[in-house]
């Protein structure tokens, strides 16, 4: 991120060392099925600001989903997790699987994602990579949701 820059986590999200942002799996969700149409929730906010406040982004409650030629990354913007904000397609996405096992979306920026970061970025541009870790014990286990 940029000097002045700032990420806040909340609603389960965390972040890492490595400035990556982590969303658990909605309770109830499994992988994203080979082929065919299917989707994958996730919970949890993550909100950048910047530039004085003129930059102040908020993308909650990320979604994949699988449509007969395309797999799309979704959020609902502008609102905190739980809120009743709508789904905003930001990335198209191209699967590759590791040889860890681990399932790896390469990005670019949707059409429709490009308003959401304020017209700064065209539609195309390559963003980080979405990386989908299986923990099975993550998705048997329901957590509290806060009200």
């Amino acid at each position: 991120m940029q000097p002045g820059a700032e990420a806040t986590v909340g609603g389960g999200a965390a972040s890492t060392a490595r400035s990556e942002f982590l969303f658990p799996a909605a309770v109830g969700v499994d992988l994203l099925p080979p082929t065919g149409h299917g989707e994958m929730k996730f919970e949890g906010d993550v909100q950048f600001t910047a530039h004085g406040g003129l930059l102040n982004v908020i993308l909650a409650d990320p979604c994949i989903q699988r449509g007969d030629d395309q797999i799309l990354l979704s959020v609902i913007t502008g609102q905190y997790s739980g809120s009743a904000g709508s789904q905003t397609v930001v990335a198209e996405l191209v699967e590759r699987v590791e040889v860890d096992g681990s399932i790896t979306y390469d990005a670019t920026l949707a059409s429709s994602g490009v308003k959401v970061f304020g017209g700064v970025y065209s539609a195309g541009e390559p963003l980080d990579a979405v990386r989908i870790i299986h923990n099975p014990l993550s998705i048997a286990t329901p957590r509290a949701k806060k009200n």
